[in-house]
């Protein structure tokens, strides 16, 4: 049974660090003080993103990502958990059910809630991730008044490990290979062993959202990690296989080598998830998934196929292009590489139209004029001795017509 307590909820917008304090009443089994993050894009969000954070983590840990959303017209969400970064209470984590802290989750939306149309996307990592799957299960935000346009799950706790991080710790040097992660805060609390009843409810729900539906009319995106030292990958990726063979609308990318927190992780892996989880939330809330092909399970970079049809995915496919850029400009020379990079990928998922948006455009346009040392509207030769104009302008060679439009919107290959 919850008890009505006086929770202080107090929304911090990322960009700004200002403090908005909003005293409002909410059941919950103790007295809490709460902190949500929110990021705002310019003008009239297109739809909204609510990121669940995982264990011993904090909403503003994930400042690129919430960017990367928030300059693609997205209104992003979070919420620091009991026991966890600024949320402050008399009794932690340990006495929050999953059910209750969904309840706790769900406030959060209907408090911050600016419009009941607006297109709404469910987010989370590692155990956010599984809390965020079982809600769906369960079918809260329904229930709620809130229709779910889409999730998107990176590493999700549905199949975790009984021994995380190193023995039992979380580190930051096993969650990610970035020596300089944007943390804004180190892990807290450092082990799940110092919550054990929570422990507990973590890894049965994480077998129960093995068991249970999930509804595969609901478009999911599945971002996972190779080298995960937190989630079994093994186990999370035969869960989406199996929601995949019977029908649901689910696209999954493994990054091989790759550490448990994906947004963050160094070169061009955190770029390309980011960019992945921007590009799938913005189809999504435009109800245009369709566009990705038919669901399926792929290896980052090389688009190979783990589960399901040759085809790929169009958001897939962008951040492919995004691993190939990275790689590229990591060596001398790699602006007149990354061209032919960037084809070769496209050239790889088929010969058609591809499309970035502008905040990828802006992306590449700055690192590769900090790399040649001049403004982006100048030219590269080519390795096949055509030239390509980083800018306006276009290149037409015997075979293939590129454009790179100063608006990045789009990239464009005619065979």
């Amino acid at each position: 049974m919850w008890k009505t307590a006086l929770v202080l909820f107090f929304v911090v917008p990322l960009h700004a660090f200002a403090l908005e304090i909003l005293p409002l009443r909410i059941g919950c089994p103790h007295w809490l003080t709460v902190r949500a993050v929110e990021s705002r894009p310019e003008g009239t969000p297109v739809g909204d993103v609510l990121y669940l954070p995982g264990f011993a983590d904090r909403a503003d840990n994930h400042g690129p990502l919430f960017e990367t959303w928030r300059r693609a017209g997205l209104r992003v969400l979070s919420l620091d958990y009991p026991s966890h970064g600024e949320t402050r209470g008399i009794r932690g984590l340990d006495l929050y059910s999953f059910h209750q802290l969904g309840s706790l989750v769900l406030e959060v939306e209907r408090r911050l809630r600016e419009d009941p149309a607006r297109p709404l996307v469910l987010a989370g990592w590692s155990t956010g991730g599984l809390l965020a799957a079982r809600m769906i299960q369960q079918e809260r935000f329904k229930a709620a008044g809130r229709r779910l346009s889409g999730a998107v799950l990176i590493a999700p706790g549905i199949s975790v490990r009984p021994l995380v991080g190193e023995r039992g710790i979380v580190t930051e040097r096993t969650l990610t290979r970035n020596p300089a992660p944007p943390h804004a805060g180190g892990p807290k609390p450092l082990s799940p062993f110092l919550k054990p009843i929570f422990a507990i409810h973590l890894l049965a729900n994480a077998w129960f959202s093995r068991q249970d539906v999930y509804p595969g009319s609901l478009p999911t995106l599945l971002l996972t990690a190779g080298d995960d030292r937190y989630v079994r990958t093994d186990g999370v990726e035969e869960w989406a296989v199996n929601q995949i063979v019977q029908g649901g609308r689910l696209w999954g990318m493994r990054f091989q080598g790759a550490y448990h927190e994906l947004d963050a992780e160094p070169a061009g892996v955190g770029v390309a998830a980011r960019y992945a989880a921007s590009e799938f939330a913005r189809l999504a809330v435009g109800g245009l998934t369709s566009q990705m092909g038919s669901p399926q399970l792929v290896e980052a970079g090389t688009g190979e196929a783990i589960h399901g049809p040759s085809q790929r995915a169009v958001v897939l496919r962008r951040a492919g292009l995004e691993a190939a850029i990275s790689r590229a400009l990591a060596v001398p020379g790699g602006e007149e590489a990354l061209v032919d990079s960037a084809l070769a990928c496209v050239r790889a998922n088929g010969a058609g139209d591809g499309h970035l948006s502008a905040v990828l455009w802006e992306e590449l346009a700055a690192r590769i004029g900090a790399r040649v040392g001049h403004p982006v509207s100048r030219s590269f030769r080519l390795p096949d001795g055509s030239t390509l104009f980083v800018g306006e302008r276009e290149t037409v060679s015997g075979r293939h017509t590129l454009r790179l439009y100063s608006d990045g919107r789009e990239l464009r290959e005619q065979l």
